[in-house]
């Protein structure tokens, strides 16, 4: 079968056969940030195409001009919730896999899908993660009223989805945890491994509007001399562009807003 077709990905520009054009790539960072998907998802399609698109890297990368299909779980929470509407916004594609459909009722998007599935099951994960890019997880949990109890859920929950990612063969992952989070000798090695994952960890959320400042980012458990409180729609943005690039790739980050 003869292409229809090219693909070529260079530091001075892009070029591939797919109607979605993307609007500014940026520079030489952005040609490295778009190769894994593009090899991945355009390549696969690039044959169903006839048209093929110029696009120059100039202008620098946004995290608005490339959309994605996106696993979110956790999609109901208060978190999971901003997520799931700051992609939305910027027309990516959402597959949400909640609990409760319920719970995403009052959103009504083209782009949304809603599932009903068990998380702790990797069964009802791995069909939806075949038609994804990027899987996130907002997933939380009340904290026990006794503080030394132990809270296993996100050990519980990550275990089936790093297996369903493998079984999927996807590699993006984007997890929320919290500030001063450590990895335990339990923590699955195989996400160390196999997985591109990140891990965000900001410190207390709120519900209050988008800051509309700078996000202040390090590798570790925490930052010093930062707010110790986050509006939850900037640690959403933040993770939307985590999924996107791979600026933090294989890291566990902490974020803040400066005082």
């Amino acid at each position: 079968m003869t292409p229809t077709g090219t693909l070529f990905l260079r530091k001075a520009e892009i070029r591939y056969n797919k109607s979605d054009s993307i609007t500014h790539a940026g520079s030489e960072q952005a040609a490295t940030c778009l190769e894994p998907y593009l090899t991945e998802t355009v390549l696969q399609d690039v044959m169903l195409f006839t048209s093929c698109i110029e696009v120059v890297v100039d202008p620098l990368l946004s995290y608005k001009t490339y959309t994605m299909k996106i696993a979110v779980l956790g999609a109901t929470g208060p978190t999971g919730l901003q997520f799931v509407l700051e992609a939305l916004k910027n027309e990516h594609e959402i597959f949400a896999l909640v609990r409760n459909p319920e719970g995403l009722s009052s959103v009504t998007n083209d782009k949304l899908k809603v599932k009903e599935v068990d998380i702790l099951k990797e069964d009802d994960l791995v069909e939806t993660f075949k038609n994804t890019d990027a899987v996130v997880s907002c997933l939380g949990c009340r904290p026990s009223f006794l503080g030394w109890s132990p809270i296993t859920f996100y050990l519980d929950s990550i275990k089936p989805i790093v297996n369903a990612m493998r079984t999927a063969n996807k590699r993006r992952l984007i997890c929320m945890s919290a500030w001063g989070t450590v990895s335990t000798p339990e923590e699955p090695r195989i996400i160390k491994w196999t997985i591109d994952y990140t891990v965000v960890r900001p410190p207390g959320l709120t519900n209050d509007p988008t800051s509309g400042k700078e996000i202040k980012a390090e590798e570790g458990q925490c930052i010093a001399d930062i707010v110790g409180r986050i509006p939850r729609r900037d640690v959403a943005k933040f993770m939307l562009e985590c999924a996107i690039s791979h600026d933090w790739n294989k890291k566990c980050v902490a974020i803040g807003l400066e005082t």
